[in-house]
């Protein structure tokens, strides 16, 4: 069975809309993250499930910041120990999580993402890392 996703118009598509000179900008939480002095986590993830991180591993020491993104699609981050104060956060494509402030804990922090490109779900349990010094 065909799926018919046809619209009827009405008197209302007719009526010109005002026309925005700015381009439209995806929903971010910019409050203390990258430009802002804090750096932002870019997560990437191809259509075969391929993740690279931007930076790749993170340096940080107590009292820094760090914010996530995920530009390709809606992500979620969880934490088997963090440093963050946070175990987990999910956002959506394009929106910049954070800042989470790093603690006094010094040490690596592996953690797992998952990045829904598509109808696909991908999983990275393990490669990305943070290091507190």
């Amino acid at each position: 069975m065909a799926d018919s996703t046809e619209q009827k118009s009405s008197s209302n598509d007719n009526q010109q809309k005002p026309k925005s000179k700015s381009k439209v900008k995806p929903k971010a939480n910019w409050s203390g993250c990258g430009p802002n002095g804090t750096d932002v986590i870019r997560i990437h993830c191809d259509e075969k499930g391929n993740f690279t991180y931007e930076p790749a591993t993170y340096r940080a020491t107590a009292g820094s910041r760090i914010c996530f993104q995920c530009a390709v699609g809606n992500f979620a981050i969880q934490f088997p120990n963090t440093p963050l104060g946070t175990l987990e956060l999910h956002g959506k494509k394009g929106e910049i999580r954070g800042p989470f402030p790093v603690g006094k804990v010094r040490g690596r922090y592996h953690y797992m993402v998952a990045v829904a490109v598509g109808d696909k779900i991908f999983m990275d349990t393990g490669s990305p890392v943070i290091v507190i010094s």
